[in-house]
């Protein structure tokens, strides 16, 4: 059980872990250029999004999302390498969705843009470009994911999953719901 709750604990906290960063950029990118956030909304279900109005420069803070929501955790698992910290692995899973999640919403504009991705290509981004930028970064995610399976007890030479870890992991992602429930709610 401990392995199950873990998978779950990290595939969910990750998920909502990539909506928190890149939900941030965007609202970074509007206090930079004078706009006015009028509303964070991330459910614990479902798709997020930041309201800005007025928004002073729209193509800089719909790019925001994307750019910080990718940057933000790669810094972060950086300065958790180097520093060698244990549990870091869960950092550089989170990198890896992150990665592949906005790649994917970029590069699905090829087909069907969407969200961000459609209100880019109206301000003028190439498709071509949201493709490109969209497949290297999936592809990046994965190979963030690559060899990682051994911390979640995956493989002959996996690590045991203790119940310890599973528990303090479901512990902060029932910590990071509330806070999206609470500060960011879709009410």
């Amino acid at each position: 059980w401990p392995q199950f709750l873990l998978f779950v604990s990290v595939g969910y906290g990750s998920w909502l872990g990539m909506l928190l960063v890149h939900e941030f950029g965007h609202v970074i990118n509007a206090w930079a250029s004078g706009g006015i956030v009028t509303g964070v909304v991330i459910p614990l279900l479902g798709i997020s999004r930041t309201d800005v109005e007025p928004n002073q420069a729209p193509k800089f803070v719909v790019w925001g999302g994307a750019v910080w929501g990718v940057m933000l955790p790669l810094v972060s698992w950086a300065l958790v390498s180097t520093l060698r910290w244990k549990y870091g692995y869960l950092l550089r899973f989170l990198c890896g969705v992150c990665l592949v999640a906005n790649g994917a919403y970029l590069g699905a504009a090829v087909w069907m843009p969407v969200g961000d991705a459609e209100l880019m290509v109206r301000l003028g981004a190439p498709i071509w470009f949201l493709g490109l930028i969209g497949f290297g970064s999936v592809i990046s995610g994965f190979a963030l994911w690559n060899g990682q399976g051994r911390y979640f007890g995956l493989g002959q030479q996996g690590n045991e999953v203790t119940a310890r870890l599973a528990i303090g992991v479901t512990f902060a992602v029932l910590v990071m719901m509330g806070v999206c429930w609470h500060w960011f709610p879709d009410r």
